[in-house]
């Protein structure tokens, strides 16, 4: 199979090409009934962005980071379908080649989610407003 043909990798490719979200603000893995699951949060480099990606990978294996993966940089991550490969319940491989493999692994389907983040204002802007309302009636 093609990767272009895969919507679901389609789908991130359009996400990357949009905003890049290339910066790691949360990583968790997890072990449910189905086997390991890693969750990917990412945010593009502008930190005033307030897009987010979150990546959820089912079923992982081989997972392998290198020390350069707590550099929160996270340079492109490729996800390639091996569903031809016909690998018992492995149907992507993931990694990020720009980064000497930093992060690889395997899995047998992920999930995508774009959230917008809205940032909480501090309390002194806030009492400055309520005041200047106050103040203009």
């Amino acid at each position: 199979m093609v990767d272009d043909e895969d919507p679901a990798i389609a789908h991130v490719r359009a996400i990357q090409r949009e905003f890049r979200p290339s910066v790691i603000e949360r990583m968790e893995i997890h072990y449910v009934e189905e086997g390991p699951l890693l969750t990917l949060v990412l945010r593009p480099a502008h930190e005033k962005d307030p897009r987010r990606v979150t990546l959820s990978f089912h079923d992982v294996a081989d997972l392998s980071f290198g020390p350069g993966i707590w550099f929160p940089h996270l340079s492109l991550l490729e996800i390639d379908s091996i569903k031809d490969r016909h690998w018992e319940g492995k149907h992507y491989a993931v990694h990020n080649d720009e980064q000497d493999n930093e992060l690889s692994f395997y899995c047998r389907y992920f999930d995508m989610a774009v959230t917008a983040v809205h940032a909480i204002r501090p309390v002194r802007e806030v009492e400055q407003d309520v005041n200047s309302i106050i103040e203009g009636v």
